[in-house]
């Protein structure tokens, strides 16, 4: 009778295991089959609040095509008693240590707000009304970068502008095409 109670318990647990792995196989593949009728469906372009949030998991892979301008984050910050300030460039530094090779979330992050700023920067290029700028999920995310760059840099402003600018390769900022200018920001 105890080996009844104990094949009872023990041969589900295993068949639950195996429909675990099928139902995980199932699903999988039932997501690749929804994005490829996406994409035929659609064309090549792949567009949609849902694709971005899958989007922000991958980083920009422009540079495996031709050399062209870079886009770059500048910001500047209006303090009351100061004015405002020159504007400042963005530009992510990566910092090197053996550590580095196995754990780098800094390094990580530093590279998301670079993608963060090519993804804005691609938007700009394809949007068809530029008053729709605003309502971007790139647009957002770039400024609340812009107000995390200013916290960590205890300016303490009343109001706030950005720009994204395309920067020729190696000519530094003296050859800058300006693509897109926030209105001023209230803090």
């Amino acid at each position: 009778m105890d080996e009844n109670k104990h094949w009872i318990f023990t041969k589900p647990l295993a068949d639950s295991a195996s429909i675990e792995i099928s139902v995980t196989s199932f699903a999988i593949a039932i997501y690749f089959l929804f994005v490829i009728v996406g994409l035929f469906r659609r064309g090549r372009v792949i567009s949609g609040p849902w694709w971005f949030l899958l989007r922000s998991f991958l980083p920009s892979w422009q540079f495996y095509q031709d050399v062209g301008f870079q886009p770059r984050l500048v910001f500047r910050a209006h303090v009351a008693e100061k004015g405002w300030s020159d504007w400042q460039i963005f530009i992510p530094r990566a910092t090197f240590s053996l550590v580095h090779l196995f754990h780098n979330p800094d390094n990580n992050l530093q590279l998301l707000h670079q993608t963060l700023i090519d993804h804005l920067s691609n938007d700009i290029q394809e949007i068809v009304d530029s008053g729709q700028v605003e309502r971007l999920i790139s647009y957002q995310l770039v400024n609340r970068l812009v107000r995390h760059l200013l916290l960590r840099s205890d300016a303490n402003p009343s109001e706030y502008q950005f720009e994204i600018r395309l920067v020729a390769p190696l000519s530094g900022v003296d050859r800058t095409t300006t693509t897109l200018i926030s209105p001023v920001i209230p803090w």
